[in-house]
């Protein structure tokens, strides 16, 4: 997938900035090298992980609640790894896709054949 951005840095006139940082003995790469490789280590775990559920009856609602989850735990990866910020917003979105979640599990664990007890 991401070999079809490559045209973009021709279309962008990036080259000449990717060939000097390239040549640059002063360009730190060890950054950029983890970064990718956590990435692409957790976007196929959690690639595997979403395959996986299809293999058993998913709802819709129920794959669209796990992508969502899963953009919490990407975005709490980067804050752990890479020092993201969390502003206000972020934290507002975390914790309405965690609340979310959380409420429709509750909810789809109430069926009529299973109904949910008193709290």
């Amino acid at each position: 997938m991401a070999i079809g951005l490559i045209p973009f840095i021709f279309l962008n006139g990036e080259l000449a900035t990717l060939q000097r940082r390239l040549a640059s003995p002063d360009q730190v790469w060890t950054t950029f090298v983890v970064g990718t490789a956590i990435t692409g280590v957790f976007g196929f775990l959690l690639g595997i992980a979403i395959k996986a559920s299809f293999l058993f009856v998913t709802s819709p609602v129920s794959h669209m609640f796990s992508a969502a989850a899963k953009s919490v735990i990407q975005m709490m990866l980067g804050v752990f790894f890479f020092g993201d910020v969390i502003t206000t917003y972020r934290l507002g979105a975390i914790t309405l896709i965690t609340g979310g979640t959380m409420l429709y599990l509750d909810t789809i664990q109430c069926t009529p054949n299973n109904p949910c007890s008193e709290k």
